[in-house]
Parts: C-alpha cells; sequence; structure tokens
C-alpha cells in the first residue's frame, strides 16, 4: 500500500542517467512504483524516461553538470529500495543534534547457479527533523525508498579507532507496508 503523501523532491541538480544494466554490470529488474503525482529526483514526473543514450556511450563518458556546490563534477547521490530490518531509533548526540538510525536490506539481482540469494545491508541516518517525524512510524519488514548520500563516519573509541559507511538520508518514503 503506498502512503498518502508524495516523496519530497529532493532540490539537488539533475545528473545524466544510465539505463540499467548498460555499463553498471547490474542487470535490469523491476521498477519499484512512486507514489501518483509525484516527481522523480531528476525533477521528470514519475514514470517518464529520459531520453536513451547512446549505446557506445563508456561510463568515463558520463558527467554531471555543472554545479556550483560540487568540485569538477564530483557527484554523491544514493537511491536505495530495500526492507527495513531494524526500525527507526532516535538519539540525542552531545552536541545536542537528534539523529535516527534504521537499518534496511537491499536485495541483489539473482545469479545463475548461486544456490542462496543475496542482499545488502545498510544503516541509514537522518538528522532532519521532519524526515525523523516521517520514518517514525515505520516496522521492521516495510518496504522503504530512500535517497540520500554516503558519509562515513569515524570515532574512537575504548578499543580503537572505528568507522562505518553510513547513508545520509534526504528523502524517505513507504512504498509497501509489512506484510502486504
Amino acid at each position: 500500500m503506498l502512503e498518502s503523501t508524495p516523496a519530497p523532491v529532493s532540490s539537488k541538480s539533475t545528473h545524466a542517467t544510465i539505463p540499467p544494466g548498460h555499463a553498471t554490470g547490474i542487470a535490469p529488474g523491476p521498477v519499484m512504483p512512486e507514489p501518483s503525482g509525484t516527481t522523480s529526483a531528476s525533477g521528470r514526473p514519475n514514470g517518464t524516461e529520459p531520453p536513451p543514450l547512446s549505446p557506445d556511450l563508456a561510463v568515463s563518458d558520463v558527467t554531471a553538470p555543472e554545479r556550483p556546490d560540487r568540485a569538477d563534477g564530483h557527484l554523491n547521490e544514493v537511491l536505495v529500495v530495500g526492507r527495513v530490518t531494524a526500525a527507526p531509533s532516535e538519539r540525542e548526540l552531545p552536541s545536542g543534534d537528534r539523529l535516527v538510525t534504521w537499518r534496511i536490506c537491499v536485495a541483489r539481482p539473482e545469479v545463475p547457479g548461486r544456490k542462496r540469494a543475496r542482499a545488502d545491508s545498510m544503516t541509514l541516518v537522518s538528522f532532519d527533523p521532519h524526515l525523523c517525524a516521517r520514518v517514525e512510524g515505520w516496522r521492521v519488514g516495510d518496504v522503504v525508498r530512500v535517497t540520500g548520500e554516503l558519509r562515513r563516519r569515524t570515532w574512537r573509541g575504548w578499543n580503537g579507532i572505528h568507522s562505518v559507511l553510513e547513508v545520509e538520508a534526504d528523502t524517505a518514503s513507504r512504498v509497501r507496508e509489512a506484510g502486504r
């Protein structure tokens, strides 16, 4: 069941889109439905596709348009759709900032001959109070769609330096509730 409120639209600039399976090594898969009346992060109405790229276009030929907030074409954007495996939990940091953390599992495409399906598990975080309120009611098993950026967090603990790679969420929406 889709949420009745549309997913927020990212304020980030657009970038070149590579069709599924083209120069990425990722096999095409089913496209998750989006709430009607929303737009994609690229600003196009959902359901509309960008013009196809030339088949001889290599990944190195794809560059992001110049952006005043990015250094020479660097781009850090993540889109994941997966199943919640750890419900969102909020905590207050020593700085006074509030942080919500949750985990999702994203199934990898099936590989012929492999006995078990594989999945990637990742931690997602948000400092945005509006987004924190939005994900508060999510339960384990819900299927969600999240956009954001990869962030490496490093800290010194009692047994040495620790580091973790997380997705800092910009937008989030529930695609389907658990058990449906």
